[in-house]
């Protein structure tokens, strides 16, 4: 539809104490639509592996995502913020497409520092094996470069 994939995140979740999940383990329907949230992505692949959540109850997550326009996957980074919507505030959008070297790249896990930033970990494909890749985002989804 309108040639957008859409991203569908089901994550179980406690924030203050209020669930996004019910004890019984139904949706808490006061969270987006009925329980869960579906935002556009044009891609033609993605998949988040992490999620943490920030004191503000927003959510970073991590992954990979395969532009449409591209051959390879990037490492990508996200902020949804409480009421399910992406924050512009981050990189413009509300997420981040990372290249580090024109091959498959994959962010599997992401840490948040006391100051702030954004570390997110994962592999990437150099032509013959797989590299080790670190990244380090400021908290507006810009690239560190200290």
């Amino acid at each position: 539809m309108f040639g957008y994939k859409y991203v569908f995140i089901a994550l179980v979740l406690s924030f203050s104490g209020n669930l996004f999940c019910q004890i019984d383990g139904t949706l808490d329907e006061t969270y987006g639509i009925s329980g869960k949230i579906s935002l556009p992505i044009s891609a033609a692949d993605f998949i988040i592996y992490d999620a943490k959540i920030l004191e503000d109850q927003s959510i970073i997550c991590t992954g990979l995502i395969k532009e449409t326009s591209l051959s390879s996957q990037d490492i990508f980074v996200a902020k949804i913020n409480s009421d399910g919507k992406f924050d512009t505030n981050f990189n413009g959008v509300g997420w981040i497409s990372i290249d580090i070297d024109d091959k498959n790249q994959y962010a599997k896990s992401l840490a948040l520092q006391m100051d702030g930033k954004i570390v997110v970990g994962g592999y990437h494909f150099n032509g013959s094996n797989f590299d080790m890749s670190v990244v380090r985002l400021n908290e507006n989804g810009s690239l560190d470069n200290s």
